[in-house]
């Protein structure tokens, strides 16, 4: 019983991180493509 308890709360600390690591990731990649998309705008109005 307590080594299922252990492997539980591994794994919902590993699920923890890695959503954390997964909605870092997406926040970073969000900034960048509304960077990419504000300079798209900026060459568009200046052509």
């Amino acid at each position: 019983m307590l080594r299922i308890g252990k492997q539980k709360v591994r794994f919902c600390s590993f699920l923890c991180l890695f959503s954390i690591i997964f909605y870092f990731i997406k926040f970073k990649l969000n900034k960048f493509w509304n960077f990419k998309h504000k300079a798209n705008v900026a060459n568009k109005i200046a052509s």
